[in-house]
This record gives C-alpha cells, sequence and structure tokens, in this order.
C-alpha cells in the first residue's frame, strides 16, 4: 500500500534526523567537557581547585565520548541505508543538521488552513464506497421485485358465443420481501458505519492537531531560553568568568537538543494526520517534511 510505504519511509527519515541531533549533542558536550575539565586542571594549584567537580566532569566526559562513538556507528548505519555519504566526528560537528526541514510555523499553519480533510481520508472513502455499493443492490432488488413473470396464463372462449373471451395469468415477483428488508437493514448499518467513521477520524485529527499546538507552546518556551542563553555569552563581561561561559555554552546545548526533540515529535504527528486525512497520497506526491514541499519525482532524491 502507497500510504504504508510513504510513512517508512518518512519514519526513517526522520530516524536519521533524529539520530544525527543526538551525535550532534553528544560530541559538543563531550567537547565542552573536555574544555572544563581543562580548565579545572589549570586550578589545581589554586584556591579555586576542587577535585569533585573535576571527577564528575571527567566521568561524564568518559560517557559522553562513549555514547558519541556508539551513535555515530548508528547514524552511519542509517546513512547507508539511505546512501548518504558516512559521516566522522569533525563533519558531524560541522553539520548543519536538519535546515531543510519544514519550519514548525509551515506545520501550525498547513494544518490551521485544512478543513473538511475527514472526507477525504482512506477509512471514509472506503465506507462510502460501500454505502454506495449496498444502494446499488438495493436498488437492484426493489427492481426486480417490480418485475413479474407470466407464470400461467389462462384463455376463456364462450363456444357459444365468439365474440367472448378473456385471459388471466399469474403474476410472480423476482425475490421477497425478506429480501427488501435485509438490504435496507444492511445499508443503513453502512451508512452509520460510515458516520461512525467521520466522527472517529474527525476526532483523531483535532487530538493530533491539538497535540501539535502543544508541542508549539513547548517549542517557543525552550527557544525563549536558547535566546536567554544566547543574550548571555554576548555578554564582555562574562568573559573573564571562563567557568560560566562554558556551563552557559552546555545549557544553551541542551536547550538546542530540546527545542530538536520537541520538532520531531511534531513532524510525526504531522506525519500521521497527512497519513489519516488521506493527504499523504494524494497527487502528485510530495516530500511533505522538505521546506517548499517539492514533488516527488521518480530517480531524483528529494
Amino acid at each position: 500500500m502507497l500510504d504504508s510505504a510513504l510513512q517508512k519511509r518518512y519514519v526513517i527519515l526522520l530516524k536519521y534526523q533524529e539520530q544525527l541531533s543526538t551525535t550532534q549533542y553528544l560530541f559538543k558536550l563531550s567537547e565542552l567537557l573536555a574544555q572544563e575539565i581543562s580548565l579545572i586542571q589549570r586550578q589545581v594549584m589554586t584556591d579555586k581547585f576542587n577535585a569533585e567537580k573535576l571527577l564528575d566532569a571527567e566521568g561524564m566526559l568518559v560517557q559522553s565520548s562513549g555514547l558519541a562513538v556508539l551513535n555515530l556507528a548508528r547514524l552511519n548505519e542509517i546513512q547507508t541505508l539511505l546512501g548518504l555519504p558516512l559521516d566522522s566526528a569533525e563533519t558531524v560537528l560541522d553539520s548543519s543538521g536538519g535546515n531543510w526541514l519544514i519550519s514548525f510555523e509551515a506545520i501550525t499553519g498547513r494544518l490551521a488552513d485544512m478543513t473538511e480533510v475527514s472526507q477525504t481520508a482512506p477509512k471514509i472513502t472506503d465506507q462510502r464506497l460501500k454505502v454506495e455499493m449496498t444502494q446499488a443492490k438495493n436498488e437492484l432488488i426493489k427492481t426486480e421485485q417490480q418485475i413479474g413473470v407470466n407464470l400461467l396464463r389462462f384463455t376463456y372462449k364462450d363456444n357459444k358465443n365468439d365474440e367472448t373471451a378473456f385471459q388471466f395469468g399469474i403474476n410472480i415477483p423476482l425475490g421477497t420481501q425478506f429480501n427488501r428488508a435485509e438490504s435496507q437493514y444492511q445499508l443503513q448499518k453502512a451508512q452509520a458505519q460510515l458516520d461512525h467513521s467521520i466522527v472517529k477520524v474527525q476526532q483523531s485529527l483535532d487530538e493530533i492537531k491539538k497535540e501539535i499546538s502543544w508541542l508549539a507552546g513547548e517549542k517557543k518556551l525552550a527557544n525563549l531560553q536558547i535566546q536567554r542563553v544566547q543574550k548571555h555569552l554576548k555578554n564582555e563581561a562574562l568573559k573573564a568568568t571562563p567557568s560560566l561561559l562554558i556551563n552557559l555554552r552546555k545549557q544553551l546545548v541542551e536547550q538546542h537538543k530540546k527545542s530538536t526533540e520537541i520538532k520531531q515529535k511534531a513532524l510525526r504527528q504531522y506525519i500521521s494526520y497527512l497519513s489519516l486525512s488521506g493527504q499523504l497520497t494524494e497527487q502528485p506526491l510530495r516530500n511533505w517534511i522538505h521546506t517548499g514541499e517539492p514533488e516527488l519525482v521518480p530517480g531524483k532524491v528529494n
């Protein structure tokens, strides 16, 4: 089924972006931890030296470095599957990430413009076809009952009066009253199932919209935190405190990671919405998570 095949493709693409984001985060965190360790070690002969802090930082560096290597291997596996060039620690850090992905604003804007999408949902169109087929069957039975068959025909003629003659016959309808009642019942049942499906699909679509709206609020808060940290990093006075700068950079990396994870959740919900509403397979096929939503052209990488 085309819808299922497309969903699997989108899942792989989103998995790739998630893996790339996680790997970048771990390498950036390792880089900052290494800087923090170096800073603490330079304080060994001073009153600022904190042995416990050094041990904690070293433990975190070992863990993050190990996870970075493992996640890079996983990333390369996905890249091999997609036919993409493999990354190294250096190229991952220099990667622009998912700049090609559709923006959060574009997702919410498109959802806001979508109305009556439940009518194009695959589950709805299937149920509507069932209703139409049942209606046709019902009409056929109705027509058959109106057609009679002259099973027997008799003619009577008065021998004494040649002008006196008449005919009579027995008309047997095709089908029975039971068949028509059964067909009418099936039609009402199919219509009820259609009405139920329309309500259920619309409810599911509304729930997805609400979830994406909630995620939009979370992302806005994460972005505000990013802006706050970036503002502090521009403060010239803080440059005299290297440890504080490193902590702020670690916060920035954490907030970027959080913002990316929120968007990934929204993209998954967005694909579910498009699939459920039937738009994922609308012609011409498009890359719905790519900026500009380009058409999917056979043999071309979108």
